[in-house]
């Protein structure tokens, strides 16, 4: 199936690209999305909206998902993203030497991802 994902968060957004696809299988879902604007107002933790299903409630083993592409956003460490227990929304964070830190939205400006996810659904 298709899905469209949006950056949440933000109080307004002039996309480029929202593209996203997925596969499910039993209760896995694997997919992947792009995801790119060219300006956008507001701040905050950075979250993508829309995954096709919400995710199963394990907060031991957290539904990561892996991206090739992150541009536009400024961080110190290693950035990743995970698909919210009981929600279809991924916050991302960023691991600096062992800190935990959510990872906030640039002030303006061009932002892009391109992920792969794969992730437990509650259905």
């Amino acid at each position: 199936g298709t899905w469209t994902p949006t950056w949440g968060g933000l109080s307004s957004v002039s996309y480029g690209t929202q593209f996203g696809k997925y596969t499910k299988i039993g209760n896995r879902v694997f997919g992947i999305c792009r995801l790119s604007s060219t300006g956008h107002s507001g701040s905050g933790n950075v979250q993508i909206n829309g995954f096709p299903y919400p995710a199963f409630n394990n907060t031991s083993a957290y539904h990561h998902f892996t991206f090739g592409h992150f541009t536009g956003f400024s961080y110190t460490g290693t950035a990743y993203g995970y698909v919210a227990s009981n929600n279809n929304y991924a916050n991302f964070a960023v691991n600096n030497n062992g800190t935990v830190n959510t990872l906030n939205f640039p002030g303006s400006g061009s932002i892009d991802i391109i992920c792969s996810f794969m992730y437990e659904a509650t259905t």
